[in-house]
């Protein structure tokens, strides 16, 4: 009945007979690589997709070179996954669960596949001989890789603004490339984190933002800056998994809370716009203003976000100068000036606190549409 023949594989004795198709489970004990079957494959391979990062190998227990496989997938498991945690691995019979193998389009066998997150097609080991050399290089090249590279200031700046749901956190390398324990943590920390990698040679981004000696990692936490918590300690991955974590947590806590840039990209996603129900206390120009900076965290407790706005033509919509600060309520499109002290916490807190508590509407009209575009 037509269809694909799954019952000699090259390398195998094949036939059709059940007993010499090789089903013997050869990794149920091999540390590092499990064992999957037709009743696992979903659970394992399926349900978790999100930030999957796995190493299969498919094969029949007769296979002629089966003591190499198991001699690299073992090698594998104990250095790549136990070792240092770089990515998980599983075998799969295709003598026991022929229909995964028929499903996931294995043709010949043994064939090793690399799955990474849903959405990303799944990378097959390239012919010929598989040693633990030969998948590592593979593996390497293979695997998802979620790390932005960043070579200046203005690309920083550019991504910080991309995402605001989630911490950015920037990884200074002494490589050439992108390491692969910090594409595995951008897989782990998928939509929780984002990461960027600075490789050897960008030195003056290095000094502007104060990295005295590479690796190091920096949480940026002041855009103007582009200052923030910084890890230089042990590079292992258990302690970076704790520090990124920590950097999620305070990001969920205080990240909207920050001074920011105000741009287009975070227009777009609904800050400082008609749409949007909060204060916007806005400062034209850089955000060289310690003050803003440390009331940021308070006034974003009353609704009131605090950022700084560079392009020019932007304060032209409320008609004041450049330096000014602006409390704007954009639901209303209805704004108004601060003429104290920009550098005092206290007057700037006065000054908000009763002109958002007051009640009265904010006594002026803007002039013209107060939107970011790219540049």
């Amino acid at each position: 009945g037509g269809g694909f023949q799954f019952g000699g594989f090259p390398g195998g004795p094949g036939g059709g007979g059940r007993p010499n198709r090789g089903s013997k489970l050869l990794f149920q004990d091999v540390p590092g690589v499990q064992e999957i079957g037709a009743k696992t494959w979903k659970a394992e391979m399926e349900d978790e997709s999100l930030r999957r990062n796995r190493v299969v190998l498919f094969y029949e227990s007769n296979l002629q070179e089966m003591q190499e496989l198991k001699d690299a997938m073992s090698e594998l498991g104990a250095k790549l996954v136990q070792g240092s945690g770089l990515v998980t691995a599983a075998a799969v019979n295709c003598g026991k669960s022929e229909g995964i193998c028929q499903k996931q389009g294995i043709k010949k066998l043994p064939e090793v596949v690399y799955y990474g997150p849903e959405g990303m097609q799944p990378n097959r080991h390239p012919a010929g001989q598989i040693s633990f050399h030969s998948l590592s290089t593979w593996f390497n090249k293979a695997m998802a890789n979620y790390v932005k590279a960043l070579v200046n200031e203005k690309d920083v700046r550019r991504w910080l603004v991309s995402d605001d749901k989630v911490p950015h956190v920037i990884f200074f390398t002494d490589k050439k490339s992108t390491p692969p324990l910090l594409k595995t943590l951008s897989i782990e920390f998928k939509g929780r984190a984002a990461l960027g990698v600075v490789l050897l040679g960008s030195e003056e981004l290095a000094k502007k933002m104060d990295i005295k000696k590479r690796p190091a990692l920096v949480y940026v936490q002041d855009e103007a800056t582009l200052t923030g918590e910084h890890f230089d300690r042990d590079f292992k991955k258990e302690q970076l998994v704790r520090f990124l974590s920590k950097c999620v947590g305070r990001h969920r806590s205080e990240g909207q809370a920050h001074f920011r840039e105000l741009t287009a990209a975070r227009q777009q996603a609904g800050d400082c716009v008609p749409s949007d129900g909060n204060f916007c206390l806005l400062l034209m120009g850089d955000g060289n203003n310690p003050a803003l900076r440390s009331l940021a965290p308070k006034l974003f407790l009353d609704h009131v976000k605090v950022f700084y706005v560079k392009d020019p033509s932007f304060a032209s919509a409320f008609g004041v100068a450049s330096g000014s600060v602006v409390l704007y309520r954009p639901k209303r499109r209805r704004f108004k000036v601060f003429s104290g002290d920009t550098s005092s916490v206290d007057e700037l807190a006065t000054w908000v606190d009763a002109a958002v508590g007051g009640g009265a509407p904010l006594p002026e009209q803007l002039r013209s549409e107060a939107r970011l575009t790219e540049l």
